[in-house]
């Protein structure tokens, strides 16, 4: 670039919501086809959650895939049956 040039790039990023352990939330796709429900103080510390459609899965047989297949992260996610 000459002295004085300047260039501009728009990234749109989402970023996910955290659910917070004390008041608990839902995860959701864009499509609302599948959501993740978490009740307050079920999470051991407030995570940021997410739930992904998956579009090829492989499955073996004799099992068969009825419906859509969707991945929910982190795989590290503790929930815990605690009482309130």
């Amino acid at each position: 670039m000459k002295a004085g040039n300047t260039a501009t790039d728009i990234i749109q990023v989402e970023v996910p919501t955290t659910i917070e352990t004390q008041r608990g939330g839902t995860i959701r796709l864009d499509d609302q086809q599948a959501h993740l429900y978490f009740p307050p103080r079920t999470l051991a510390q407030d995570e940021i959650a997410v739930v992904n459609a998956l579009t090829e899965v492989n499955i073996e047989l004799p099992v068969r895939r009825i419906s859509p297949v969707y991945d929910f992260a982190p795989t590290t996610l503790i929930v815990s049956n605690r009482p309130p």
